[in-house]
């Protein structure tokens, strides 16, 4: 998720409290002694030619570009991630009491200015998938049974040394799955950071299908790739086989109003709790994403229930994004969301 025509990343790194920023493009930052403005060559390449994202910070990680030791811990935020006194916190206990090898926390949508609502409350239920799978995986099983996302993460040095993010051209599209699969395959453990960081929400609809579109293709790319094991996608297949699906659900709907068919109790059940677990899975979302403090019980309310209404509109274009992958995933390209 890189901001306009600058691809850059901010490695953060805690042991020393210093402030890593990798770029395409210069950016002339003011020279302190805590702030290292990394500019990636323009005729560097990888060993197994990586792009994007896994390419700059493929970079980080040359011997003659790192200075880090294998002690130091790394926070790795897109550059639009915003840090929080919770998630500070929460970054420092991970850290010094050695709850894992690996981290992430949750990422809110809803605590700056608001630039696309619809957007906005289509991402509530990223919230909901933070506290509850990727929780219940972190904490729990100690691995990214269901995914990863690419902002938010703790990592130790000697980790990101041992794994690097060179995956070649078709596992830089989704860097960060990649990068946490091939860890869980390699035993490292991973565990669940306390605290919320906050990000804003692709500011079109357009952008939003972009984006999800990349999360897709580059699944599947993960899901394909041979440097994973077998049983470290089996979380992930579902999920995103489901994604696919999505439009058939979609068409679906109407046409079982048209030509009802009637189907088994038990398939009625499950239905109607799947689709009461989306209902929850937005609605907690948006429960936990707007503050009353901020926007006050009613509108709180309002918008709670405002968020029913954007589920069909965000189920489409998630299936949209999913279709439009499948059939473009050979097209490459890294589309830079505006955030």
């Amino acid at each position: 998720m890189w901001k306009g025509t600058s691809r850059r990343a901010i490695k953060w790194v805690w042991t020393t409290l210093s402030l890593r920023v990798v770029t395409d493009n210069a950016l002339n930052l003011p020279k302190y002694a805590l702030v290292r403005e990394l500019v990636v060559p323009n005729d560097y390449q990888t060993l197994k030619n990586s792009l994007f994202k896994a390419r700059a910070l493929q970079y980080c990680n040359e011997p003659a570009v790192n200075i880090l030791s294998n002690d130091d811990w790394v926070v790795h935020l897109d550059e639009e991630t915003l840090l929080t006194e919770s998630s500070t916190i929460g970054l420092a206990n991970f850290a010094s009491q050695g709850h894992g090898d690996i981290g992430q926390g949750v990422i809110s949508y809803a605590n700056e200015e608001i630039v696309n609502w619809w957007t906005t409350l289509a991402d509530c239920v990223r919230v909901s998938v933070d506290l509850g799978m990727m929780r219940f995986s972190f904490r729990k099983l100690g691995c990214p049974l269901m995914g990863f996302k690419g902002s938010y993460i703790i990592v130790k040095e000697s980790v990101e040394k041992d794994i690097g993010f060179d995956f070649g051209p078709k596992g830089s599209v989704a860097e960060d799955v990649m990068f946490a699969l091939v860890a869980w395959g390699k035993g490292f453990k991973f565990n669940f950071v306390e605290g919320e960081m906050w990000e804003k929400s692709p500011f079109t609809l357009g952008d939003y299908i972009k984006q999800r579109k990349r999360w897709f293709v580059g699944h599947v790319f993960t899901l394909l790739s041979p440097e994973i094991p077998f049983k470290c996608k089996l979380g992930m297949i579902p999920t995103d086989l489901g994604w696919f699906l999505l439009v058939g659900n979609i068409l679906n709907f109407p046409a079982s109003f048209a030509f009802p068919i009637p189907l088994p109790l038990v398939l009625n059940v499950t239905a109607g709790s799947m689709g009461g677990l989306i209902l929850f899975l937005f609605t907690f979302g948006s429960i936990k994403s707007f503050s009353s403090r901020k926007y006050g019980l009613f509108r709180k309310l309002f918008l709670i229930i405002a968020t029913i209404p954007v589920i069909p509109l965000a189920a489409c274009l998630d299936a949209i994004a999913s279709v439009y992958g499948f059939y473009t995933r050979n097209s490459g390209g890294f589309h830079i969301v505006m955030k």
